[in-house]
């Protein structure tokens, strides 16, 4: 279904975000402080050379705090080429 395609892909992103975009002991190093204020996640985001959304989105993965970050997650849609 529709429904289990999309479920499919935001898995597969995630994976490739937590493996690929955001080292994982650099996340961790960021973590520690728990400061995850806009200019903090901002300023890890450039240092890593990501957009803030990924930070963002890795942030609400795993505190499940969707809400929290979102004002800084931008949405993406694709489109069907088919």
């Amino acid at each position: 279904t529709n429904e289990r395609e999309m479920q499919s892909k935001e898995k597969e992103a995630n994976e490739f975000a937590i493996n690929t975009l955001i080292p994982n002991s650099q996340f961790e190093q960021f973590n520690i402080y728990k400061k995850f204020s806009d200019q903090a996640i901002a300023k890890f985001a450039e240092d890593q050379g990501i957009s803030s959304s990924i930070i963002a989105g890795r942030l609400a993965h795993k505190t499940k705090s969707w809400g929290k970050f979102a004002h800084l997650r931008k949405r993406l849609v694709f489109k069907n080429t088919v």
